[in-house]
């Protein structure tokens, strides 16, 4: 699923990324340990394509990170340590909003939000302010 050789990433006169080579099959959880400055949020936007190796090569799901960044990002997604939403939102307004970045149509979109919906299991909290979720609440609706 996630397979790095050989990534180095240089910063000028930093070298965030020191021959860094993983494999994560289907199914496995993987993470990153390691203090601040070490490397680990690095790595994470180099496999996502956000961020491009100095050397080395990726793939996740079979999709080379360099020729194609904008496929992986279409089929993966980060949920970082912290979030950061409009408080006054609910996560159907927000579901809708980036759908409507993407340009979807108003059908595409009711679908979509009603998949991630039951895919998520937000049904109890959908249509609530954000700002009055659970913490474990605010995560599921990050995940969407």
């Amino acid at each position: 699923m996630i397979e790095a050789n050989g990534l180095v990433k240089d910063f000028k006169a930093v070298r965030a990324l020191n021959d860094v080579s993983l494999k994560v099959g289907r199914g496995e959880i993987f993470g990153f340990f390691g203090p601040n400055g070490a490397g680990k949020t690095t790595c994470i936007r180099v496999l996502c394509g956000l961020t491009e190796a100095t050397l080395g090569d990726a793939s996740v799901l079979g999709i080379d990170v360099v020729r194609h960044p904008v496929h992986v990002r279409d089929n993966v997604s980060i949920m970082s340590e912290e979030t950061r939403f409009y408080e006054e939102m609910t996560p159907r307004q927000y579901l809708n909003m980036f759908a409507k970045f993407m340009l979807m149509s108003r059908l595409e979109r009711m679908r979509g939000i009603d998949l991630a919906i039951g895919l998520a299991d937000l049904k109890s909290f959908v249509d609530r302010r954000i700002g009055h979720l659970s913490q474990g609440q605010r995560q599921a609706a990050q995940i969407i």
